[in-house]
Parts: structure tokens; sequence; C-alpha cells
């Protein structure tokens, strides 16, 4: 793969290559030997060169269940590994920051107090490690790829974006009981991954 952006190939490079090689998320998370993207210069332009393993069965549709179960265990596993690679590198942001004058100038209904709260909040920020970026394009069979916008964040973020895809929208009519069962679904899932030792090597 040929990314332009060196920090989110190296990113993206590190994480394969680590997290991969945990058991425990190793089905999650295609196989790299590079721990760093290679620098090549194609034309006029320098590109950052990531290679993974090539994905099998790329057709595969995992169930919600399935992918709310990976976030829990990337959120957990992927967090230990990081700790232990004293890497604490905040995600890095998908979108620019948008100021007052261009949220409220746009056609979309804003409430400003609930804006305000949740920024007073510090919603976004958080120590666990996160892909940032899992719609569906990025879950590939059983795999979760294109992780170069990855790092420490809130969890929620993951959850709202699966949540939210218009793929997994698509498939029934979400009421807030479904919600609320996918978020019990997942702590539940995520705590039983805090109960479990790390394995040794």
């Amino acid at each position: 793969k040929f990314v332009s952006d060196k920090v989110e190939a190296n990113i993206e490079s590190k994480v394969n290559y680590h997290l991969s090689r945990d058991q425990r998320l190793s089905h999650l998370v295609p196989r790299s030997d590079l721990e760093s993207a290679i620098e090549a210069q194609i034309g006029d332009s320098k590109k950052h060169i990531t290679i993974q393993e090539k994905i099998k069965d790329a057709s595969i549709r995992p169930t919600l269940a399935y992918w709310l179960k990976a976030l829990a265990h990337t959120h957990v596993y992927g967090t230990e590994v990081m700790d232990k690679l004293r890497d604490f590198q905040a995600a890095r942001s998908m979108t620019q920051d948008l100021n007052d004058q261009k949220v409220y100038a746009g056609s979309l209904k804003v409430d400003k107090s609930l804006r305000k709260d949740l920024i007073d909040s510090g919603v976004g920020s958080g120590t666990e490690f996160i892909h940032q970026d899992f719609r569906s394009a990025n879950r590939v069979g059983h795999y979760a790829v294109d992780w170069g916008h990855a790092g420490r964040g809130d969890p929620y973020l993951d959850l709202s974006r699966l949540l939210l895809d218009a793929e997994i929208q698509s498939e029934r009519p979400f009421t807030d009981d479904n919600y609320k069962q996918c978020l019990s679904f997942y702590l539940t899932e995520k705590n039983k991954a805090l109960r479990v030792e790390a394995p040794t090597r």
C-alpha cells in the first residue's frame, strides 16, 4: 500500500507489526514483517510503503457481535500492547477542527448547549488504544485494516463509528433498545477481556 503521509504509514506499520504478534489479536490484525514504512521516490513525489499479509476470504461479512467483540479486544489488549511499547500517542484526528462559525453556518442542526457540554467534558480524549476509523471499508473479512489513525483516545468513538456505519444501519432499523443491547454486549466482552491475563511468550 502506498501512503503519502509518513506519520500515518509508520503508525499503520507499527500497529500491524505488534498487534498481529499478540495471540489475542492476531485473528483481527493483518500480519506485517515491517515495523516501520519504507520510503520510496515515485516520480516527483515521496511515498511510504506499508506491507501486510494478503487477506483471504475478504468477502466474508462477520456479524455485528463479532465486531463489537473485536472492538472490546482492541481496546483492552491493544492498550496493553501499546503500554508495553510505551507508546502513548493520541489517535490522529479524522476531521479538521471546526470553529463555531463554520459549524453554525452549515445546514446541520446543532444543539449549541449540548455541543458546548461535550467539548467541555473532553469528549474524544482518552487513554485507551483505538482504531479511530472503524467504518465498513476498513473491516475486510475478519480483519480490521488501515490503522494509520490509531492511537490513544475515547473507545466510544470506535463504537459510535461502527454502530452508525451505513452498512450496519442498512441491516436493520436501530432503536434505542438496540443501541443499549450493543453497548451492554461490548461492555460485557470488555470486562471479560480485562479479566484475562496476558499470554507469556
